[in-house]
């Protein structure tokens, strides 16, 4: 299964309705992927992200767009259990 970011109009969709109460908020991005949508939540001025993804290969790949955003503080990936 390949790791897609959520589209371009999806994200806008969801700011908009979100609207300013992003800003300096705790957010929570669950099944993160290339984690697209709390890159997005930061860049509109979340306090704070928390990226959910259990999947290795998508974790990596958060892991470069995340790291150069200027407001990222270093994070940990947490193991999880994986279901039979």
């Amino acid at each position: 299964m390949a790791t897609r970011p959520t589209s371009d109009k999806l994200r806008e969709t969801l700011f908009n309705v979100l609207g300013a109460s992003v800003a300096g908020a705790k957010f929570v991005d669950l099944y993160a992927g290339s984690g697209a949508v709390g890159i997005e939540a930061i860049s509109r001025g979340a306090e704070f992200v928390w990226f959910a993804e259990k999947a290795p290969p998508a974790v990596a790949a958060a892991r470069t767009p995340a790291a150069s955003c200027p407001r990222a503080t270093p994070a940990a990936a947490l193991p999880t259990a994986r279901t039979p």
